[in-house]
């Protein structure tokens, strides 16, 4: 778990830095170049945490509920509800993210997988959520 200095800056100090790392990261362009940046700036955890929550908004904008997102994702229920309230109130703000994923096959490929991995835990899912579920992510791996 990641965690932030009990030694608070100014919030004009702060503004600053937040500022200057948001430009820094939307000037590298090549995927090997993000790759490589992240790969020595974040642990491992931290690169886990942040793809997780990217592919928990993900299914939130698909619909799927909280329950099926946990057990997809193994995240904690909490998480779910507080992204999915995120999402409600700003869901523009996720969507030029949310659009790129929905170009990517390799996605495409991986809720296949999430699929034959999530049929046996549906059988302990109410018939309708089983069903709703199965459903979704055929429809997404297609797509």
């Amino acid at each position: 778990m990641s965690r932030v200095s009990q030694n608070l800056l100014s919030p004009n100090y702060l503004e600053e830095i937040q500022s200057s790392f948001d430009w820094a990261i939307s000037k590298l362009s090549k995927e090997e170049e993000i790759k490589n940046f992240f790969d020595e700036f974040l642990t491992r955890s931290e690169r886990i945490m942040l793809a997780k929550r990217l592919i928990l908004i993900f299914l939130i904008s698909k619909e799927f509920d909280a329950i099926s997102i946990y057990s997809i994702l193994k995240v904690s229920p909490t998480t779910v509800v507080y992204f999915k309230e995120k999402f409600q109130k700003r869901p523009e703000n996720f969507q030029p993210v949310l659009d790129q994923l929905a170009r990517r096959e390799s996605l495409k490929n991986l809720f296949k997988k999430i699929e034959k991995f999530i049929e046996p835990v549906a059988a302990f899912m109410p018939p309708a959520t089983k069903s709703e579920v199965l459903k979704k992510l055929r429809r997404i791996s297609r797509s």
